[in-house]
């Protein structure tokens, strides 16, 4: 998903869910290739409970110029249809911010 929305000119911070015991974390990275993912950052649990990404994991924002949409994208789902789904938020965003 990191690299679909990468390679459509999206910048990706990736964070990781804050009610994962650093354990099981950690035993995960284990039994899959884990570039990147062990330097990930932690999420504030109030932060992603505000913004609703704890509904579903993986979860995703999209922001332009500040602006967040209000919906977070929820689970996983083919790369067409999460590349339509970024798009399309960002195209309710177009109006918001940047000059």
């Amino acid at each position: 998903m990191q690299v679909t929305a990468e390679d459509d000119g999206f910048q990706v911070l990736a964070m990781r869910d804050p009610r994962i015991p650093d354990g099981e974390w950690a035993q995960a990275l284990t039994k899959v290739a884990s570039d990147g993912l062990t330097d990930i950052g932690l999420i504030a649990q109030t932060t992603a409970a505000d913004c609703g990404l704890l509904n579903h994991t993986p979860s995703a924002l999209v922001g332009r110029c500040g602006a967040v949409h209000p919906w977070p994208i929820l689970g996983v789902m083919p790369s067409d249809f999460w590349a339509d789904t970024l798009h399309s938020r960002l195209g309710q965003l177009a109006g918001e911010g940047c000059k």
